[in-house]
């Protein structure tokens, strides 16, 4: 005799673990959709930092620009004593929201201190001009100031002099440096002057070395007299606002940058 009861059972047992095996594929597509758009989410919100970060950055800059065609006397000192530092202005300025943007500038103390940080920017015209100074006055210049022995800054002197010095208007010595080597002798300068400190790094006597160029970049320059330079820092922080609301940025973006007295940029290099 059919047994309509058990037969039941079986159908709903069944039912039941149907049930169980859809309910058990959704809670799995729900888990991995959750996790792809959680990625998505964080890819979103570290790019929007990123953004942030840039444009606070940027904003610093424009920040300096402007003080600087404002009150250029405030930093055309040449020497320590007459350095400018302004941090109210140029330290962690939450004038914007999203984070903060600071602007400095790094020099070595005269009294053998090591070096040292301002808030603002630094007249070119501080620094050691590889463009307008004798061999001689170079290597004076990066012995008393990057601290280098006597025989490595003569040796960095008369490379960078007799490059500068070229032929054919171009920095190279005729065939004999990396100038000539590296770039087939087609790496063109303005009438013999470096444009860029980091066409240092193409001189055999630096040897591609990035930390001799560290510890010479922050004492020269190749722009010389009514020019400011410094690096902007921009910082997006974890809130939404301005401030913060912890140690750890989200993210930070850094501009080296050269300007005239007017403003016109001459180095712009973003990190």
């Amino acid at each position: 005799m059919f047994d309509v009861r058990r037969s039941a059972r079986r159908t709903n047992g069944s039912v039941f673990i149907l049930a169980l095996w859809t309910l058990f594929f959704l809670g799995a597509l729900a888990l991995a959709v959750g996790a792809l758009v959680s990625a998505d989410i964080d890819l979103a919100a570290g790019l929007r930092a990123d953004a942030v970060a840039r444009e606070l950055a940027r904003a610093g800059v424009q920040r300096a620009i402007l003080d600087i065609r404002q009150n250029p006397t405030n930093w055309a000192g040449t020497v320590e004593e007459e350095f400018h530092s302004d941090p109210a202005r140029f330290r962690d300025n939450d004038a914007l929201a999203g984070g903060t943007f600071s602007v400095h500038y790094v020099y070595a103390a005269g009294d053998g201190g090591g070096s040292r940080t301002n808030f603002g920017v630094l007249s070119e015209e501080a620094k050691l001009d590889l463009n307008r100074n004798s061999r001689g006055r170079i290597a004076a210049g990066l012995r008393e100031r990057a601290a280098l022995p006597e025989n490595l800054a003569e040796e960095l002197a008369d490379a960078i002099y007799r490059c500068r010095r070229g032929a054919n208007d171009r920095l190279t010595d005729g065939g004999s440096t990396s100038y000539s080597r590296q770039t087939s002798g087609a790496y063109r300068c303005h009438r013999g002057r470096y444009r860029v400190l980091e066409e240092l790094l193409m001189l055999d006597a630096f040897g591609g070395n990035p930390k001799l160029y560290e510890a010479v970049r922050t004492h020269c320059t190749v722009y010389g007299r009514n020019n400011f330079g410094g690096t902007a820092t921009g910082r997006a922080w974890a809130r939404g606002g301005r401030g913060r609301s912890s140690e750890t940025p989200l993210a930070v973006h850094r501009i080296d940058f050269v300007v005239s007295e007017s403003g016109v940029i001459r180095y712009w290099h973003e990190y």
